[in-house]
């Protein structure tokens, strides 16, 4: 199961009751902003920091998932890389 982008201990804490530690070998993966909610998912856990994308990977990652081989106008182009740029290094933002 992978639950993404938990913001706050609290809302962590609620959502953990649903997931209870059988020993069956199942796994949780959980992304956050928030380096307290990382340290708290599981004592056993290993929290593993991503950096932010630089301008160019973000515009490369976002043409590669949106335009694919079309062509965008100044217009087309101009809107994307604001949406780019307000994302500012996050890739689902």
């Amino acid at each position: 199961v992978v639950i993404d982008d938990i913001w706050d201990r609290e809302a962590w804490a609620s959502l953990k009751r649903a997931f209870p530690d059988n020993k069956n070998g199942s796994r949780v993966i959980v992304t956050t902003r928030n380096k307290e909610v990382a340290q708290r998912v599981d004592e056993r856990t290993y929290a593993h920091r991503l950096r932010y994308l630089r301008s160019d990977e973000s515009w490369q990652l976002f043409c590669e998932k949106t335009f694919h081989c079309i062509k965008m106008d100044e217009g087309l182009e101009k809107l994307a890389r604001e949406m780019v740029q307000k994302c500012d290094g996050l890739p689902l933002a």
